[in-house]
């Protein structure tokens, strides 16, 4: 098997007795060499999305603890809004969506069950950032707590898009042999009979 710096292309080459023999283990060599390349990708991208999950997971439950601090630390100066509801039901619906998104068994099912609760982050932000500017009175612990709370909405945004692209590559990694040359009949180079076959990784 070589390769070159230069670019993605790898030449497997096998040298036998007859012709036949040489393209067959040249064949089977390619088949092992893109077993090898695409489990060990798939790996990688696998550890990215558990790493992304942990992080995704300390999100959500930095806003469901930030939203019960913001129960507790209302007071009669503390205005009631329309939006408050929207946002209690919809940090409710977040930690659902979490888990809806890790129990997923299909690379297409967490896709997009991510891409939901990305939906549910950028509305929470969305209201939060209108309660914050709103008319409504808010004494300075709650409007800092809806702050942090709209901040964390915003990290799981982003923390669910890096998500979904680390989903896109790992399925991308299933295949991760883009193209191939299938080996011909061995030739006659000197004693044995070798041939080769061309693959291109992505």
């Amino acid at each position: 098997i070589t390769s070159s710096s230069e670019s993605n292309f790898v030449e497997v080459r096998f040298a036998a007795a007859d012709a036949e023999t040489a393209r067959t283990g040249a064949e089977a060599l390619r088949l092992a060499y893109e077993d090898v390349v695409s489990a060990a990708r798939a790996d990688s991208a696998e550890a990215t999305i558990d790493q992304l999950d942990k992080a995704i997971a300390t999100a959500v439950n930095e806003i469901r603890s930030l939203q019960d601090r913001v129960a507790r630390s209302r007071t009669v100066e503390d205005a009631p809004h329309a939006t408050d509801a929207q946002i209690a039901r919809t940090v409710s619906e977040l930690a659902g969506l979490r888990d809806s998104a890790s129990a997923q068994n299909s690379g297409s099912g967490r896709l997009a069950a991510t891409k939901e609760l990305a939906e549910r982050a950028d509305q929470l932000g969305t209201r939060l950032s209108a309660r914050i500017s709103s008319d409504a009175p808010l004494t300075g612990t709650v409007r800092r707590l809806l702050r942090r709370q709209r901040d964390s909405a915003r990290m799981l945004g982003e923390l669910t898009a890096q998500r979904t692209d680390a989903e896109v590559e790992a399925q991308l990694n299933g295949n991760a042999v883009a193209f191939f040359a299938p080996a011909g009949r061995g030739r006659r180079e000197g004693v044995p009979f070798t041939s080769a076959t061309l693959i291109a990784t992505v």
